[in-house]
């Protein structure tokens, strides 16, 4: 039976291959991997389970087999052979002066092909680039353009919460991050509080952002009236992951802050109109809505 994995190549690399259930693969394993021209080595992430029917085997790498000492120790050293590859490669770039810069290279198993990753701030023609590169390192190569995102995943850090960055530790493919998502989730839209290393927004505001809606659903709304310990009184803010609100009491003007559970649950929100909805219990003063 045929099975497919995810396999490991390279920093930002990873492919789906097809092996077959005799080999007994398991994570981390070490495998060498034919591609249609060339071979390649990597490491199993995961077993995507039985090869759906319909799929083109010839179109997918195949896992050719475990890798032994063998390969492992030509692995070592096709690793080095690829830093003294990558500085001649980096060199040649520089040379044709397209404004593109390398990032990183992969070597195949054969060292038949080069993949060199870049970033570009707009799209060039390298046509030229890539027979000068063949030529002179007398392998194939390809050029991957790659985005600031890509980067920050391939080089790796740790992100403001302390922790390794999600899209270095277990993210494998980027979804749309907008500002929305950080307003829903109550946020200061402050760049610096919102981006990660990259520059763009920080990966954490989307896939967090399904639970942040979940418990708002169970929040009163900011304007909506309500009866707390105190009295009766006006949400005037909510805190999501504290599951609490902020009430301007009717009676006094005080201002208190209740847990979700000590709401009453005939709290009821007021007519839309614009305003912050304490419309006379606000003070003296002016709410500036």
């Amino acid at each position: 039976m045929k099975l497919v994995y995810e396999v490991w190549l390279d920093a930002g690399m990873r492919t789906d291959c097809i092996g077959d259930e005799n080999l007994h693969l398991k994570k981390n394993d070490w495998t060498v991997i034919d591609f249609e021209h060339h071979k390649d080595y990597g490491r199993i992430l995961t077993c995507r389970g039985e090869l759906p029917e319909g799929v083109d085997e010839k179109s997918m790498p195949t896992i050719n087999h475990r890798a032994t000492l063998h390969d492992q120790s030509k692995a070592h050293e096709n690793f080095i052979h690829n830093k003294r590859t990558q500085k001649q490669a980096i060199k040649i770039v520089d040379s044709h002066e397209l404004g593109i810069t390398v990032v990183d290279t992969h070597m195949s198993f054969d060292r038949k092909k080069l993949t060199v990753k870049f970033t570009s701030p707009s799209r060039v023609d390298f046509r030229n680039l890539v027979r000068e590169l063949a030529r002179q390192l007398q392998v194939k190569v390809e050029l991957r353009q790659i985005g600031v995102r890509d980067v920050a995943k391939m080089r790796g850090g740790i992100g403001t919460c302390g922790r390794t960055l999600c899209c270095t530790s277990w993210i494998h493919e980027f979804q749309s991050v907008n500002v929305r998502t950080a307003k829903d989730q109550g946020l200061s839209l402050n760049t610096n509080g919102i981006s990660g290393q990259c520059g763009r927004l920080k990966c954490c505001l989307q896939f967090e952002h399904q639970g942040y809606m979940q418990i708002a659903k169970e929040m009163p709304l900011v304007g909506s009236r309500c009866f707390v310990k105190g009295g009766e009184g006006r949400v005037i803010d909510i805190q999501l992951l504290r599951e609490s609100a902020t009430v301007r009491l009717k009676q006094d003007g005080r201002i208190v802050h209740v847990l979700r559970e000590d709401l009453n649950n005939n709290s009821e929100s007021i007519a839309a109109g614009g305003g912050c909805g304490t419309e006379g219990d606000c003070g003296s003063g002016s709410c500036g809505t």
